[in-house]
Formats: C-alpha cells, structure tokens, sequence
C-alpha cells in the first residue's frame, strides 16, 4: 500500500480563491478539481493523509470519486 500526504489544501475555505488567486470559479469547482486531481494520481488502495481534520476527512472516503 502507497502512503501518501498533502498538506491543508484549504477545502471549503471561499477566501483562498481571492488570496491565493486560485484559478477557479468557485469553492465547489476547486475542491472537486482537487479532489479528483489527488484519487487520479492514487490507487484504491492508497492512504492519503492530509494534516486538517477536513482534509483528512475529505480524502479518506472514495465515495465521490471519478469512476
């Protein structure tokens, strides 16, 4: 099994879009972007920790991912 880690990514934070100037037209675009970004690049088989409850929460569960 692959281990793999990120760091806050800002899942559900509105106000990063304007202070980081993310590229994205609004919370729910970047956090499936994100999401779908990080289970591309990983099996299902995979651990992916994130340092944030809400990351790691998010990450955890395949049950949205892209089929």
């Amino acid at each position: 099994m692959a281990h793999w880690y990120t760091a806050d990514p800002h899942f559900g934070h509105e106000a990063i879009l304007a202070h980081a100037g993310r590229p994205f037209r609004s919370i729910d675009h970047m956090d499936a972007t994100l999401i779908e970004r990080m289970w591309s690049r990983t099996k299902s088989n995979s651990a992916t920790h994130g340092a944030p409850t809400r990351t790691a929460s998010i990450l955890s569960t395949r049950k949205n991912a892209p089929s």
